[in-house]
């Protein structure tokens, strides 16, 4: 099994709720702001712009949790 596969396997069984997905997914905007910081043409910029990528979405995952957990004490 590939490490894509075992991310996407990963993705999967997280089971995330489709208003939490709809709330904290990328967006276009984000996607190209991604894509033109790693656009730079060497691989410290690449490798820089998918860091940057997870740390963002780790921040939103962080976020939704934190939410989620303050409704369920509501």
């Amino acid at each position: 099994m590939s490490k894509i596969d075992e991310m996407n396997r990963y993705i999967k069984k997280t089971n995330i709720p489709s208003k939490a997905h709809l709330r904290y997914s990328l967006c276009l905007s984000e996607m190209s702001a991604f894509l033109s910081k790693g656009a730079k043409g060497d691989m410290e910029n690449l490798m820089d712009a998918f860091l940057f990528a997870f740390d963002y979405g780790m921040a939103k995952g962080y976020r939704a949790g934190k939410k989620a957990a303050k409704e369920a004490k509501a």
